[in-house]
């Protein structure tokens, strides 16, 4: 973008070296300088322009460049070399500042998106938008009488898929291969452990999750993440209904021995 210069972009030490583990030596110096260009230039380069400030050339240097675009590392097109991470990465970073420079033309926070969130600028020590809960609402709360709010039921296998898909398409997966994707890992894992493998991609920053979610479940096989023997869907249904039914008998005899201390035990 014309005349923003990026400073800063984001780097995933283990990614990249979980994603360039069959790459000489030589060959990583060649490919990380093609990041370095990029990020520097803001765009793909051209095959001179990598060639002047590398060591290598002639042959050496061909090889090099051809073994790279063979492991997709990067893509050749005519003079022009690009790496597809890089473009994504530059195109953050130029969101990041478009959007910083915007946020301080306006002065800081866009005053649409602080009422959104319910911060009124125009009066910052009220929360106008938010709806406060009155007495009445807490004491039917704590009762459970009829009417008063209820906490919506969490579905754990829609929030793995939500989570899994999202990690997928982020990569460049579609959503439609994400879903069968993440379908046959539950078939083959129990989800508390397909779901350890998505969380441990999105803390270390993965940046081609498939095969590194299929390492870890087969690395992890047995386990449900927590180092414990894993339960196929059809046993985790059972005991999460059988939970469900011990769960319902306590909070009946909770009830009624809050009702008998409130009634004096007549």
């Amino acid at each position: 973008m014309a005349g923003i210069k990026i400073r800063r972009v984001d780097l995933y030490s283990d990614d990249a070296l979980t994603g360039t583990t069959e790459l000489t030596d030589d060959e990583m110096g060649v490919y990380v300088r093609v990041w370095l260009l990029m990020y520097a230039t803001g765009a793909p380069i051209t095959i001179e322009k990598l060639r002047s400030v590398c060591k290598s050339h002639g042959t050496r240097f061909k090889s090099i460049i051809g073994r790279l675009e063979t492991l997709g590392k990067v893509m050749i097109n005519g003079q022009r070399i690009t790496c597809k991470r890089c473009e994504k990465e530059i195109q953050r970073a130029l969101n990041r500042l478009t959007k910083a420079s915007q946020n301080g033309s306006k002065g800081g926070r866009h005053k649409d998106l602080a009422k959104a969130a319910g911060f009124d600028q125009d009066n910052p020590t009220s929360l106008s938008s938010l709806q406060q809960p009155t007495k009445k609402d807490s004491e039917a709360i704590a009762s459970g009488v009829a009417g008063a709010p209820s906490t919506p039921e969490i579905d754990p296998v829609k929030g793995l898929f939500d989570r899994g898909v999202k990690l997928l398409v982020r990569s460049g997966v579609k959503p439609e291969q994400a879903r069968t994707l993440i379908g046959k890992w539950r078939k083959s894992y129990s989800d508390p452990l397909v779901m350890a493998a998505i969380v441990h991609c999105e803390d270390h920053s993965i940046i081609d999750p498939i095969p590194y979610i299929t390492r870890f479940l087969e690395n992890h096989r047995g386990q449900n993440g927590n180092g414990q023997a894993s339960l196929t869907p059809a046993s985790q249904r059972f005991r999460a209904s059988r939970q469900d039914t011990v769960d319902a008998a306590l909070r009946v005899k909770r009830e009624r021995e809050a009702r008998e201390r409130g009634t004096g035990g007549s």
